[in-house]
C-alpha cells in the first residue's frame, strides 16, 4: 500500500476533526495514522498515535474506536 498517502490522509482527517471538535473522528484518524506509521517502521510514533486514539475514543464514548485502538495496541505489543 501507499503508506505515505495513507498517513497524509489520516493527518488531514485528524486536523479536520480537531477543527469541528469531533473527538471520535480524531480517534479514527489517529488509529489510521498509527497503522500507517507502524507499517513504515515508525513504531514509536505509531504507538503514540494509537495511545492518543485510545484516549480520544474514551473521551468521546466511542466503543468501536476504543476497541480498534486496543486491538492495534495489542498487535504492537507482541
Amino acid at each position: 500500500g501507499d503508506y505515505d498517502q495513507a498517513a497524509a490522509l489520516a493527518q488531514q482527517a485528524i486536523d479536520l476533526a480537531r477543527q469541528v471538535g469531533n473527538a471520535g473522528c480524531r480517534a479514527a484518524g489517529h488509529v489510521r495514522l498509527g497503522e500507517a506509521l507502524y507499517r513504515q517502521g515508525q513504531h514509536e510514533a505509531a504507538q503514540e498515535h494509537l495511545e492518543q486514539a485510545l484516549a480520544l475514543s474514551r473521551r468521546a464514548g466511542s466503543l468501536a474506536w476504543e476497541a480498534a485502538s486496543l486491538r492495534h495496541l495489542g498487535n504492537r505489543a507482541y
